[in-house]
This record gives structure tokens, sequence and C-alpha cells, in this order.
């Protein structure tokens, strides 16, 4: 079990840190999340459409 102390100091640590954000950074970083998202869904929409293609052919066979 830690000692108290020791616990102590974390918080301290906590505190200590400056708490500053950017809302432009944020902004940019949600933007590319965003793109992020749109590009997987693309590749999941044509992987899905890719099978279902490849299933038609060989059902057709």
């Amino acid at each position: 079990m830690a000692h108290y102390k020791y616990l102590e100091n974390k918080k301290s640590e906590f505190r200590l840190k400056p708490s500053t954000t950017n809302i432009s950074d944020l902004l940019k970083n949600n933007k590319l999340e965003q793109k992020k998202e749109k590009r997987q869904n693309i590749y999941f929409a044509a992987a899905a459409i890719s099978v279902l293609a490849l299933s038609g052919f060989i059902i057709s066979q």
C-alpha cells in the first residue's frame, strides 16, 4: 500500500500543471478526426460493395 506522503505528492503534481486549452487546436483536431472517420467509412463501404459483387459473381457461375 502506498504511503500517505506519496499520494499527497501525486495530488500536488496534478495541481501544478497549467490547464490551458487552445480552441483552434481543438477545432483542427476535430476536423482531422472527422476526415479520418469519413475515409474509414468510404473504405468500409468499398469493401462491402466488393464483397457483394464478388459473391454475386460466384453465385452466378
